[in-house]
């Protein structure tokens, strides 16, 4: 963590996640790992908040894409 953001493991939905914050330019990504086999990335620019890189990244159908064979 630092003065303008930081850095933390957390899960989109199931699947666990690493996102990035700097709150100075509004700045963040999200990386999602679904069944140690895929990485979903959400990138977001000028953003109010990093909880629209976690809206975008639950649209997706992460379930759908972990099923995959």
């Amino acid at each position: 963590e630092t003065d303008s953001g930081y850095e933390k493991g957390t899960k989109v939905g199931e699947f666990p996640a690493f996102e990035k914050w700097d709150s100075d330019g509004k700045d963040g990504e999200l990386n999602v790992v679904v069944n140690k086999r895929f990485i979903v990335k959400v990138d977001g620019n000028n953003i109010a908040d990093p909880k629209v890189l976690h809206e975008f990244a639950e649209a997706a159908d992460l379930a759908k894409l972990a099923g995959l064979k």
